[in-house]
Parts: C-alpha cells; structure tokens; sequence
C-alpha cells in the first residue's frame, strides 16, 4: 500500500516519540505523513519531524496530523514552494502564530504568497515571525505607521483578528499606495529586516490570493474517491512502473520482518540452549576444566599447523610444476608475438581505413545538419515519420488487445499490466525461496539443538536428554525433507494460480473440473457395467423363477389329479 519501508516507518515514529505522542496516536497519525511524504517525494523521517514540530507549535494534537497534511499538500501544489521549505518556515514562524492563535491554513496561505515572490524557507519564516511580532508588540515608531494606515491586530470589541484578517487588512489598507509609500509604510511596520516578505503578501494578486486559499480550505475534502489533496497527490506520484517496484521492494522487507518474527522464537531456544551449555561447563570441577582447555588448546594449535604444512607442500609443487613448464612457455610466447605481429601487418590497414571512413561519415553529416536546411528538414520529417510509425505500432497492439476483451487506455497502461504480471508471477517464487530458506534455518536450529542436547547429555550423564537431542536431530533432517518438496509444490500451485487466474481461473478449479471429469467417467463405466451385470443377474433369476413356477404347476395338477 505504500512505499515506505517498515525501517523508514520506524524513523518516522522515532520523531513522533519525541514529539510525546502515544503508540495509538502514531497508529493514527502515521498514513497522512506517509501519504505526504509520498506526494511531496520528501523523506518520510524529515516529513514526520516537519508535521510533528509544527503541529505542537500550532496547538494541534495527532489526531489533526491528516488535515495539516493536506495543508501542506495544497500550499506546495498551488505556490512556488514545497514541503520541505515550508517546515523550514515553520520552524521559524509557527511559534509565534500558533501563541497568537493564527491558524495553520491562514499561515500557509502566508507563505504560499511570500514563495510566489521567491521569499521561503528560513527567510520567509523570520521576515513573518519579525512582522508579527513587531505588530504584536510595537514600537513607538510601529504604533504610529499602524495609527496611521489604520492596522490592528484586534476589532473594537478586543479580539484578535485571524492572520487572513490581518492580511486582508493589509493589502487592503497598503495595496493601494504608491511604490515609494508602500515601501516606506512597510519598513515603518515591519522593520528592514521583514518588509520584503510582507511586500509579497500584500502585493500578491487577487487570483493567486483566491486560488491559494480556496485551495487550502478544501484540502481535506474527498476529491476523485481520494480522502484529500494528501491521499490524490500520493496515488498519482506511485501510480507508475517506479511507485510500483518502490511498493515491491516495501512489501518484500516486510516479508522480510515477517520471517524474522517466525524465527525469533527459534534464535531465543538456541541462545537460552547455548546459556545452559555455559553454566554446565561453569559448574564443572577445575580439573576437568582444564582437561577440556587442553584438549582444545591442542586442536586449535593443530589446524592452523595442518594448514600451513599444506600449503607448503602446494607451494613447493607448484615451483617445480612452474620450473618444468618454462621451456613451453617460452615457446607459446615467442608462438603468440609472432602471430601478433602477423595479425597487425595484415589487419591493421583495413581496421584504419574503416575508422576513417566512419568518422568521415559522421562529419558529413554534422556539416550537412548545419549548413543545409533541407537536408535537415527532410532529417526531421524522417524522424517525425519513425515517431508516427512507433506510436502507430503501439497503438495497434493496444487496439487489438483490447479487441480481446481488454480495456487498456495507451500502450504504458499495457506495459504496466504486462510488469504487473510478471510481478505476480513471481510472488510465489519469491514467498517459495523465502519459505525454503526459514525452512533451512529452522531444521538447522533444531539440529543444533539436538546436537546441543547431545553434547549436555554426555556432560552431565543425563542419556535421556542425549536420547532425545539424536532423535531431535533425525527428527528434523526428515522434517527439512518433507517440508522441501511440500514448498517445491505450493510453489508450483503458486504459480499456477497465477497463470491460470489470466484466464480467469484458478488451480483449485482446474484441479476440480480434473477430478469431477473422471469421476463423472469412473461413474458412468461403473453404471453400465452394473447394469449389465443386473440385466444378466435378473435374465437367470427370470428365467429361474419361470422354471420354477412351471414344473410347480405341473406337479400341483398331477396331485391333484391322483387325489381326486
């Protein structure tokens, strides 16, 4: 679902922790800097550090880390500015705003206004903190321009007006002034230092001022099924063939974690194991300790000193085997430069007078582009014609694909379906080859185990534990069998799921129609050969029951005859 991995989750929230949000609060608040670190192509840390900084300046809680989001989302895509430059403007700026009670959204638009003007990051946040702050707590000189252009900060009943107020008041009162006025009352009100930035705001144009703000109000709006700028930002920047392998390469290291998790259980009894092994050896009386550290003193010493004398004796084999082969070599060589110097008396010439004619032809051809138009005109239109005939071949197979039923819009959008595929196709290879690998370390742990058992059996004279550590080991040798070739079939499923699930069906019903064919088959030969075999049962016990009947008939009219 996205692309950030779960490391670069974990620095994110690493941010979020020092911020002093909870585990529910991360949970809930890590999907809208996600989406816009995804949007803003940012890194996710930096993004988390950015919202989470600024959300605490501002007042806001974590529950509002979505909507300040958008915020940003909508400002960086409607002004000369981006993610990045406005938390560095925050940074400075938001302080400030948020103890005045100013708003997130009317202090983006503030900034939007001073990007445009090319006034951002550090810069536009400490010419908006000093105007501020010069107007919240004015000089005498600051208190007469505001008497003067007629600038408040609250209404006449004393509340503060909002920062779009303020800037409303401001381009308002000082729009309509002349350069120089302008330029004198800003330095009078905001000082040397800020006015610059302020200029950008109260100069901006109506339609940019609009465009910012109807922009930033309904960020958090659903646009197009997506929940926000954030959220639509984000799809369209991952909804190409590298969003796609970024998301895979996500996914995998969460397989990854995953396995991990599995085999964690199986890391711990192996350390727990090797701990007993230790305090068995720590519990052994100091003789037999030091029996055993010479036993292993010696094998320790006696594989480096077999290794060595080998190669010594590899060593001196090779000399000799090198001495006797000189001769050879000198021949081969004086063999090698002769044919060498053959090869180039013969080929050397063609060789130059290709690479000449070549660089002739290059250089005609420059000359040609830049001194004949026509020839590049007609280079152009050749050009132009191996374009249309390219794009004519795409679209012609995007065509008839989709006159098999598909419905693909251009030539990516097949491109991207074909990667898709063959994407999925190898998920099964992929889940197979990690599947094989936790099946390796596990019945490897548990050889190690048995063998660990051996080893504290035959220590401590417990048979039964060193039974059980020889069965443990066969146990999981015929285990790793059986559970290879039960991956090496799921696998292969896997795969056929895939491939059949183009055709729109699966293994499963594959493998049922098979099963229900000769089923239905087996029944059929079974239901005839039963009813032939009814027919003859029933022709003899027919034919039985007639005889029968008739010599009974014979005999009863022959009785009574003789009775009578």
């Amino acid at each position: 679902k996205t692309k950030f991995s779960a490391s670069e989750a974990a620095e994110a929230m690493n941010y979020m922790a020092m911020a002093g949000w909870k585990t529910n609060d991360m949970l809930s608040g890590i999907e809208g800097i996600m989406n816009l670190a995804a949007a803003s192509g940012e890194d996710l840390a930096s993004t988390s550090d950015i919202v989470t900084d600024a959300l605490t300046a501002f007042g806001l809680s974590a529950s509002d880390s979505g909507h300040f989001a958008d915020i940003l989302a909508a400002a960086s895509s409607n002004a000369n500015t981006n993610v990045s430059m406005m938390g560095e403007t925050f940074k400075y700026a938001a302080p400030v705003l948020g103890s005045l009670g100013y708003s997130a959204e009317d202090s983006a638009i503030a900034i939007g206004l001073m990007a445009n003007a090319g006034i951002k990051s550090s810069q536009a946040g400490t010419a908006l903190r000093s105007a501020i702050t010069n107007l919240a707590k004015p000089t005498d000189t600051v208190a007469s321009a505001m008497e003067q252009y007629g600038i408040s900060l609250t209404d006449s009943s004393g509340k503060m007006y909002s920062l779009r107020e303020l800037m409303e008041q401001l381009r308002q009162k000082l729009g309509g002034l002349s350069e120089a006025e302008q330029a004198q009352a800003a330095a009078s009100l905001f000082g040397k230092e800020a006015m610059s930035g302020m200029l950008a705001i109260i100069n901006g144009s109506p339609a940019d001022f609009e465009k910012l703000s109807n922009a930033i109000d309904t960020c958090s709006d659903t646009v197009d099924g997506y929940n926000g700028t954030t959220e639509k930002m984000a799809a369209v920047m991952q909804d190409n063939l590298a969003g796609q392998v970024t998301i895979l390469k996500s996914q995998l290291e969460e397989l990854a974690i995953s396995f991990s998790d599995i085999l964690m259980p199986t890391i711990r009894s192996i350390v727990s194991r090797i701990q007993e092994l230790v305090d068995k050896l720590n519990q052994l009386d100091p003789r037999t300790k030091e029996t055993i550290a010479k036993i292993a003193l010696v094998a320790a010493a006696l594989g480096p000193m077999l290794i060595v004398l080998g190669k010594t004796i590899s060593s001196v084999g090779t000399v000799f085997s090198a001495v006797s082969k000189l001769p050879a070599l000198f021949s081969t060589v004086q063999g090698g430069i002769g044919a060498i110097t053959g090869a180039l008396g013969v080929s050397l010439g063609p060789l130059l007078a290709i690479i000449a004619a070549v660089a002739a032809l290059v250089a005609a051809f420059v000359h040609l582009w830049k001194t004949n138009d026509e020839f590049k005109s007609n280079i152009i239109a050749i050009w132009e014609q191996i374009k249309s005939t390219f794009t004519g071949l795409t679209q012609g197979i995007t065509d008839r694909l989709n006159a098999l039923g598909f419905d693909f819009e251009s030539f990516t959008d097949v491109l991207k379906a074909a990667w898709d595929g063959l994407c999925n196709l190898l998920a099964p290879i992929f889940e197979g080859v990690f599947q094989n690998i936790s099946n390796i370390f596990s019945e490897f742990t548990g050889i190690l185990l048995g063998l660990l058992d051996v080893l504290i059996g035959l220590f401590t004279g417990d048979w039964e534990q060193c039974w059980d550590g020889i069965k443990g080991i066969f146990t999981s040798i015929w285990n790793f069998v059986v559970n290879t070739f039960r991956n090496i079939m799921n696998t292969l499923k896997g795969i056929a799921d895939v491939v059949l699930g183009w055709f729109g069906t699966s293994w499963n019903e594959v493998w049922t129609s098979i099963k229900t064919f000769f089923v239905d088959t087996w029944n059929s030969i079974a239901s005839f050969f039963a009813g032939i075999v009814t027919g003859i049962r029933d022709f003899f016990v027919n034919t039985w029951t007639s005889i029968s009947n008739t010599f009974t008939t014979i005999f009863t009219a022959i009785y009574n005859f003789f009775s009578t």
